[in-house]
């Protein structure tokens, strides 16, 4: 199979230049294009006042002047041989698929003239970037029933490599803007960007045996062991064993289950483990030099390459691994019209892969390394249930689900203080998380805020010993927390206030049946989450000058509107309300949502032939 396409799209995720933020803080008294046809800005393009209005971009010219050149192919192909009945009940089945890529991305970015952070050099980019991943599997399964039981035999080898090839160059100052002139031979700049170039492969081997064991369709068991083998990692950490077991036992085939109204009733269990490499980039334990031109030894000295070790290698590093315990139920009831299907689960994940972020200080020279440390658990329960009818002439069906996640992290290492820094942050001003032991992970981790000071007077009388605890405070100022009453407000007085994680996720849906026509319903929603609105940070805050802002900024606290949850508007920000990563910022995610609507009409088939064809003339049918 081939598959070429074609596109293109540009950066919006950005907090300073993508084109969400941009289309935000364009003023409204701004227009996207001057009288004479070129692209407008924030204000006239000779304007004394320009600087009241910010370095807002206009994102229609962002949009409008992204034409990058992007295409791409992608062929995949899948070769299967199968051998059935080598003895009665043995069959060997053989599958090579293959996947090859290829792409070229041509960027061309014009200056920006207008007002609104200009840019008054053009930069041409080409990135080309080949690709490939191989798997072959070759499988033996055997079935063999005798009398009322059933045996079931797998062996699996698994074999697959990754690889590609890379290269990058850019080079400015063209004087010429034309179509035809976007080429490197028209550039005048290519000492401030050196090409860039790599090349990547990984490979991976899995072995699995599986055995599996039936009688009379009451008891059910099956055992399985997998072992993996990566090249990226050293040689002492390549490999991995995970085993696994699952068994069942359906009550309601035994001779003396006689339950009056319960047609199917089984229980289930299963536990098991599996690896994974996470983040670890191919060839992780040879990577150990960077290549730099950004280094420069006196001033005006020409940009020198330079080999460089970026990070720490750790030899140790091995694989992530999960543990699951499983146990559900499944049930039908009332002649089948009613299904359910409960489990409960407890999953772990230890030996984490991440970068080191505890006992790594920056007096270290050099970057922390990728570790296995910690772990994380994760249970829950999870229900569905199935109600299936019939009225008259109109079938139906109307179902649910619900499930729950307690979502902790266990453990860290053996000091009982550490936990893990996270670096996500918005505009570098704001960072919200913390994971501790006991906390889910990626907690908020956030000071509290005891609503708006109405008064100076009120603002002056928050102190411990004497001493202001806020002493920038004013009227219309967030009062801030201090959770451990030491008079000063700091990243001590953090506390933990929840996470992303939804506690609860949930859903139901109805289906219909009536003649050819079927009807489909389903919502899906979740409680308990919390979100981060950082976006107030930017769209709020009277110190980001000149931006046009969210429209609730009009009900921000002032002496005439004491009601407002939004602090008073000052250009500075003395006392940090935007800066400081508070609760203020935090909202319920919670929601319901109609996700899918579909109605349907089903053709009969034609008297005599398999399906109406619509021809010319057309069939009658």
């Amino acid at each position: 199979m081939l598959n070429n396409n074609d596109n293109r799209g540009t950066e919006t995720s950005s907090g300073y230049s993508g084109v969400i933020l941009s289309a935000i803080y364009m003023p409204r008294s701004a227009t996207p294009y001057y009288a004479d046809g070129s692209f407008g800005g924030v204000g006239p393009r000779e304007s004394q006042y320009l600087g009241i209005h910010g370095d807002a971009i206009n994102p229609v010219a962002t949009l409008l002047r992204n034409k990058a050149y992007n295409k791409g192919s992608d062929l995949q192909s899948v070769t299967e041989l199968t051998i059935a009945s080598i003895v009665p009940g043995l069959t060997y089945t053989s599958r090579f698929s293959y996947r090859y890529t290829n792409s070229l991305y041509k960027s061309f970015q014009p200056k920006r003239t207008e007002p609104g952070k200009p840019n008054n050099q053009n930069i041409l980019s080409y990135n080309t970037n080949k690709g490939y991943h191989w798997i072959w599997e070759n499988t033996l399964n055997y079935n063999k029933t005798i009398g009322r039981h059933n045996v079931g035999a797998m062996v699996s080898m698994t074999s697959q490599e990754n690889g590609g090839r890379f290269f990058s160059a850019t080079a400015r100052g063209l004087n010429r803007e034309d179509e035809w002139a976007q080429f490197f031979i028209n550039a005048s700049i290519f000492d401030q960007d050196r090409p860039t170039d790599n090349e990547w492969k990984d490979r991976n081997a899995s072995y699995v045996g599986r055995l599996s064991y039936s009688y009379a369709d009451r008891y059910f068991f099956s055992a399985s062991y997998r072992y993996d083998l990566a090249a990226r990692l050293a040689l002492d950490e390549k490999a991995i064993g995970v085993p696994g077991i699952t068994a069942a036992w359906k009550v309601s085939s035994e001779p003396f289950f006689e339950v009056k109204g319960i047609d199917m009733l089984k229980v289930r269990a299963s536990w098991g483990r599996i690896g994974n490499l996470g983040s670890i980039p191919g060839y992780y334990s040879y990577a150990t030099l960077n290549s730099n031109t950004t280094y420069q030894i006196g001033n005006g000295a020409p940009l020198s390459p330079a080999a460089y070790v970026n990070s720490r290698l750790n030899p140790s590093l091995t694989w992530e691994t999960s543990e699951q315990t499983d146990i559900g139920l499944d049930i039908t009831l009332l002649n089948k019209r009613l299904s359910i299907v409960a489990d409960y689960f407890d999953k772990k994940t230890f030996d984490l892969i991440k970068t080191q972020d505890t006992e790594w200080p920056n007096s270290m020279g050099y970057g922390a390394p990728l570790i296995n440390q910690g772990q994380i658990g994760n249970t829950g329960f999870e229900f569905a249930a199935t109600w299936r009818d019939k009225i008259n002439q109109v079938e139906y069906e109307i179902g649910g689900n619900i499930a729950t996640l307690k979502n902790r992290v266990k453990y860290i290492d053996a000091n009982p203080k550490s936990f893990w820094a996270h670096g996500d942050s918005w505009r570098g001003v704001l960072t919200p998380y913390r994971s501790e032991v006991g906390q889910p992970y990626y907690s908020y981790w956030l000071i509290k805020n005891a609503g708006i000071f109405q008064t100076d007077k009120e603002a002056a009388d928050y102190v411990k010993d004497g001493n202001r605890i806020q002493p920038n405070a004013k009227a219309g100022d967030l009062k801030f927390v201090d959770n451990n009453n030491d008079g000063t407000i700091d990243d001590k007085d953090r506390v933990f206030m929840g996470s992303a994680f939804p506690k609860l996720t949930y859903g139901f849906n109805a289906n219909l049946y009536w003649n050819n026509f079927d009807f489909s319903v389903f919502f899906q929603g979740v409680s308990g989450v919390k979100l981060f609105h950082a976006f107030k940070q930017s769209t709020l805050n009277g110190a980001e000058q000149g931006y046009n802002r969210w429209d609730k900024i009009l009900d921000a606290w002032s002496p005439t509107n004491t009601g407002s949850n939004i602090p008073r508007i000052a250009a500075t920000d003395p006392n940090k309300n935007f800066q400081t990563a508070s609760d203020w910022y935090l909202e319920d995610g919670s929601y319901l949502r109609l996700k899918n609507v579909l109605l349907g009409y089903t053709f009969k088939n034609c008297p005599g032939m398999p399906a109406c064809v619509f021809t010319s003339p057309p069939t009658t049918c």
